[in-house]
């Protein structure tokens, strides 16, 4: 049984991107052709985002080769922080805003005792892995004039091939706007839908520049902000939507060509 576990969870020359299912949060588990493991963000609850990945790995398995934390607010944060407690985290993604809630001090204390390099995301940074998967850092471009912790927010662009994803995590349509003017690459064929798909983001022409194929909102059920607004969910018609608060986790699988959904 262990051997057969080992085999069947083992790396298969896919990409793999997990949206799990965390509730009112973001939290994301990439694993890539070679087996380098990725997170992005880790929801609200310590355990359901530990799950989610423990799920996916081996149980010897107990490395990961890449945080993101796109901003500290702890619906994004909070479950990153058992993950960082349980497994030899090699490095960490940051925005470089701090935060002050409980979850947010323990993750600086573990990641100064454990000594795990820590680095600030900012527009032009690119990470390479041996597979040929990689990531653009597209926002931001520094934190000097940011009015809040979301519009700082990491957005990520994750490429293997002719497949894209691209992370917002909680930008505003300002922020869209932005990108959009500066003819940042957004091109994407799967998009996280930004803020759990408040209404005041993901615009019309932030779409247009994505041009997605598919979009997953990351949402809790009954959750009281009544996302997804009715609005985002006008504007993404003609896009395969998908919402973790209905159909649980969402697995997306590329071998850099296509792209399948689970």
């Amino acid at each position: 049984i262990l051997i057969w576990s080992g085999v069947l969870l083992s790396p298969d020359g896919n990409l793999h991107v997990v949206f799990c299912d965390v509730g009112q949060g973001d939290g994301f588990f990439i694993l890539t052709p070679a087996g380098h493991k990725i997170l992005i963000d880790g929801g609200p609850l310590p355990s359901r985002f530990l799950e989610c990945v423990g799920k996916r790995l081996p149980f010897w398995d107990r490395t990961v080769d890449l945080i993101i934390l796109t901003h500290p607010d702890t619906d994004h944060l909070t479950g990153l922080v058992p993950v960082v407690e349980r497994y030899e985290v090699k490095a960490v993604l940051e925005s470089g805003l701090e935060g002050d809630s409980e979850a947010w001090k323990r993750w600086e204390e573990l990641l100064e005792t454990r000594s795990i390099p820590r680095y600030e995301a900012r527009r032009g940074t690119l990470i390479r892995f041996s597979d040929g998967v990689f990531i653009q850092i597209v926002h931001p471009e520094n934190i000097a004039s940011c009015p809040n912790d979301n519009a700082c927010s990491v957005v990520a662009r994750l490429v293997y091939g002719k497949a894209s994803f691209l992370f917002t995590g909680d930008i505003d349509a300002n922020v869209e706007s932005e990108l959009v003017r500066e003819g940042v690459e957004l091109s994407s064929a799967v998009l996280k839908v930004s803020h759990h798909g408040a209404g005041n983001a993901t615009s019309q022409a932030f779409l247009e520049a994505v041009k997605p194929m598919v979009a997953v909102i990351s949402v809790g059920k009954g959750n009281p902000f009544n996302h997804p607004a009715k609005a985002v969910l006008d504007r993404l018609k003609g896009v395969k939507v998908l919402r973790t608060d209905l159909c649980g986790t969402v697995e997306i699988v590329s071998d850099g060509q296509f792209i399948w959904v689970k």
